[in-house]
């Protein structure tokens, strides 16, 4: 079994869960958007907490206090689409002879702290990880389980902090060696955002892979609502990235398309080797084409029985996407271990419905196992009936 290893760039997060916020309720309704980019709260959003004190004219501390009283967190988690999607999938492959590399810059103040001790837990190698003065990024999750008829939503507050310092030349040598190179949830780390395209040209490689892993780009949303947001530089990104994973709001606004099916169009048409676009509870687009990938173009489904009881009071849909992500890398890795010549996203997918269906049953992002291998197991069991009832 021949070594691999993954590097990724992004940010590791502090989340602040609050469980059973209602989203239609008036507390919440007096700071929703009221047009898009305005700063405003939005069920499956992000908006940046500068933005929000703007828009909402008091500070997050006081709107906050009427939005959830006096409650404290349900659970204080370790978030950023990065940090989890490289804690899965160096949890699922553990023992396989892999390494996983974080490249981010931490602060040093409480949240900071809390970030690295939760760090220190997983698998995941943070040799890379900067320690530098300052806030450390945090989130304030909002979650409604109640919302979309039970399937549930979040929204999120988000102070990017210590990330602004996250700069192109934290990147090293070994960073752009790696077998598999993730660019996760960049625009919440300006400085690696803005330079996409001057960094995805010079990790292009034809026996590697660049992932790019999006996240809802409330900045671009702010300066320009109208046209679609960027990605780098320019949109020669597409060109030079491998694999895009984005949901379909994400997709939309990325391709300037109003339909999921003229988004994949418009994407692809730019350049991008491979596209995974996923849809809450609906189903995950994949769109792939050689060389590196098996030539696909279907719809697969989040599930189409029951997989397991969603009646379950933990529900929490904090992070699902970031397993996703996660787990397809863990299949990839493992694709490429085997020795696969082109890559079957297909078979990626299902690990990532298997690990997103698992983080429901958690609060938060990110998993901390009892014992290594543990993560594996349980969704190596969900996938196992999922795939039974495809």
């Amino acid at each position: 079994m021949k070594p691999i290893e993954i590097a990724g760039v992004g940010s590791a997060i502090a989340d602040y869960l609050y469980d059973g916020v209602d989203f239609d309720g008036p507390a919440f309704r007096a700071y929703r958007s009221r047009v898009p980019g305005d700063g405003g709260l939005e069920p499956g959003k992000l908006v940046l907490t500068e933005d929000f004190e703007s828009f909402a004219g008091v500070s997050v501390e006081y709107a906050m206090s009427r939005i959830v009283g006096d409650r404290k967190p349900s659970s204080v988690n370790l978030g950023g689409p990065t940090a989890v999607a490289l804690i899965t999938a160096a949890q699922m492959l553990v023992g396989r002879h892999t390494r996983v590399r974080f490249y981010a810059a931490n602060g040093n103040d409480e949240a900071g702290r809390k970030i690295r001790s939760i760090l220190d837990r997983t698998p995941v190698d943070c040799s890379k990880l900067a320690e530098v003065d300052g806030a450390a990024p945090y989130t304030l999750v909002l979650s409604d389980p109640t919302y979309h008829g039970g399937s549930g939503e979040r929204t999120f507050l988000n102070n990017i902090g210590s990330s602004r310092r996250m700069t192109p030349e934290r990147l090293d040598a070994g960073f752009f060696e790696a077998d598999i190179r993730l660019f996760g949830g960049t625009a919440l780390v300006p400085p690696i955002h803005e330079a996409l395209t001057a960094l995805l040209e010079r990790a292009a490689h034809p026996r590697r892979l660049s992932v790019v892993a999006t996240v809802y780009d409330f900045p671009a949303e702010k300066r320009d609502p109208e046209h679609h947001w960027p990605l780098g530089e320019s949109n020669e990104s597409y060109r030079l990235l491998d694999l895009l994973i984005a949901d379909s709001e994400e997709a939309r606004r990325l391709s300037g398309k109003e339909s999921i099916e003229e988004a994949l169009e418009e994407l692809a048409r730019r350049g991008a080797g491979a596209l995974i676009v996923t849809s809450g509870t609906d189903t995950v687009r994949i769109h792939a084409r050689p060389p590196k990938f098996v030539p696909l173009d279907i719809a697969v489904p989040i599930s189409s029985t029951n997989i397991t009881e969603r009646g379950d009071a933990r529900w929490d849909t904090t992070g699902c996407g970031d397993n996703f992500a996660g787990a397809v890398l863990f299949s990839l890795a493992s694709q490429l271990q085997s020795g696969a010549t082109r890559l079957d996203l297909r078979e990626a997918c299902t690990w990532g419905v298997a690990a997103g269906d698992f983080a429901c049953y958690y609060m938060g992002g990110t998993y901390i196992e009892d014992r290594p291998g543990e993560k594996f197991d349980r969704i190596a069991s969900i996938r196992e009936r999922y795939e039974a009832s495809l």
